[in-house]
């Protein structure tokens, strides 16, 4: 399904009790009477001013701007490229061609990683994607909005190279600041102050992170202290995704649908992600192609159950996607494929189309706003949070067991060792199982895995680190090396 910017920055993607939320856009009280209780924002006054934005913002200009040019997406990638380049030249032989030039991009970058670590000391960012005080020009804030993000994703890769240099320098509690550091990045990505968009990053900001932990885990200058402090920072986790879907819902979704003029069929058209003269030719049959309430009723009782599936288990997870089948039945599949960002590779509805879609529209009740209800669509947001979850208590586990092996020699026969000897409270569990059961582990192989999304327990025979599929999630307790596979 072809979806509109609102959808994507939905999908590009906790607790049931609402978070401190304290300066985050609100619904607009006009629409509170429509709108589920358990999607609702506090009522505090939404302000623009974050000075902990402004730094991490000024921190990104800093790391892309060569001279005088303002941001832009090429240098920043150009330096992302640069940075994961030396880094993967470093795990495999990292030799002192490769320090050094890690190093003098490092030098050349400080004062962006500075002010990064400057703007980590404040406990929450509030962050602020998008003007709502009218509808917003979706395309153009996305704009400023997307390299700016993507950069953040570079400095934390920056931030792991700090640390494998570091490293390599003998320098272990350097590194391992360098690694709370990232996580802390990605904390505040995490934390529900942001909305959908802002949450997945953290997600890519937290896999850089944990990636880079398990595999330098077992470079022999870290002692057991400098891998406990690390594991220390793993173990708080402030993540929220139930009130990042309730920031999405009252600052996008519903400030967005406050905004439409109902039946204006330009900002409809333009909310929607059609092109307006085909909304109008689709919509001409019926008398009330967009219904206001009936599209806050619809969205608010999608986003109460995406705000449960936060809460819930894997196993016990609300279908959305059957729920969103419902509310576009009767719309044919090729209308719903074509919603989306206009542009020129989009395939335009032919006439014929058009023709036989107004005929099915002008049928269904509300069509424009069963389109934008659409839009709610977060099955893949679901399963990426708890592959997320997955990641976090096998980067412990790898930590845990490193600690064990320094401090005994070899790996723990089974998880529970890491318990009783006093390196972890519990071992953590398997977020893809519906029973509770911890992860498996399999000592003569030297891998620890999750049953996956399928929930069947394939004993962690699939490739380590790939986490595409959905079988087996496996992990090596050394942190990269293959498995030695024995039948």
């Amino acid at each position: 399904m072809r979806f509109s910017l609102l959808g994507l920055a939905l999908l590009a993607v906790g607790c049931s009790k609402v978070a401190p939320v304290s300066d985050l856009p609100v619904t607009p009280t006009s629409l509170l009477s429509d709108v589920d209780p358990l999607v609702r924002l506090d009522s505090k006054p939404y302000s623009k001013e974050d000075p902990a934005w402004t730094k991490v913002k000024t921190a990104l200009h800093d790391a892309s701007k060569t001279e005088s040019r303002p941001f832009r997406t090429a240098s920043t990638a150009k330096s992302q490229t640069q940075a994961m380049e030396v880094l993967l030249a470093g795990l495999k032989e990292p030799g002192a061609t490769t320090l050094n030039d890690a190093k003098a991009l490092l030098a050349a970058k400080r004062p962006a990683l500075d002010l990064l670590v400057r703007a980590n000391e404040i406990p929450r960012w509030k962050i602020v994607t998008f003007d709502h005080d009218k509808v917003p020009n979706i395309a153009k804030e996305a704009s400023i909005m997307f390299p700016e993000f993507a950069s953040m994703k570079g400095l934390v890769k920056l931030e792991m190279l700090s640390a494998r240099v570091n490293l390599e320098s003998h320098q272990p509690e350097k590194a391992a600041q360098d690694y709370k550091q990232g996580s802390l990045t990605a904390a505040h990505f995490l934390a529900g102050d942001g909305n959908i968009i802002t949450y997945l990053v953290g997600m890519a900001c937290q896999s850089i992170v944990f990636r880079a932990i398990r595999v330098d885990s077992s470079h022999p200058a870290f002692r057991p202290e400098d891998l406990r402090q690390i594991l220390s920072s793993l173990q708080k986790d402030p993540h929220d995704l139930a009130n990042t879907f309730r920031v999405e819902y009252n600052s996008m979704m519903l400030r967005t649908i406050a905004g439409l003029d109902a039946g204006d069929p330009e900002w409809v058209a333009g909310a929607i992600g059609l092109d307006k003269e085909a909304y109008m030719k689709l919509v001409e049959r019926n008398p009330k192609p967009f219904d206001r309430k009936k599209t806050v009723q619809l969205s608010s009782q999608i986003t109460a159950d995406l705000v449960r599936n936060a809460t819930l288990p894997w196993s016990k997870q609300i279908d959305v996607t059957a729920e969103l089948a419902k509310v576009t039945a009767g719309i044919p599949f090729y209308i719903l494929e074509n919603v989306g960002i206009a542009d020129d590779t989009k395939p335009k509805l032919s006439e014929a189309q058009i023709h036989s879609g107004s005929l099915a529209l002008e049928k269904v009740d509300n069509p424009a706003g069963r389109l934008m209800c659409g839009s709610l669509s977060f099955e893949m947001m679901m399963e990426a949070e708890v592959k997320r979850e997955a990641s976090l208590g096998a980067t412990e586990i790898v930590l845990a067991a490193q600690i064990y092996k320094r401090n005994t020699g070899h790996f723990p026969a089974k998880l529970d060792d890491l318990v009783s000897a006093g390196i972890l409270s519990a071992v953590p569990m398997d977020p893809f199982s519906g029973a509770g059961h911890a992860f498996r582990y399999n000592a003569a192989r030297g891998v620890i895995w999750s049953i996956g999304p399928d929930r069947k327990d394939d004993g962690g025979m699939d490739a380590i680190e790939e986490v595409s599929q959905p079988k087996d999630f496996v992990w090596a307790v050394d942190g990269h090396a293959p498995p030695k596979k024995q039948f």
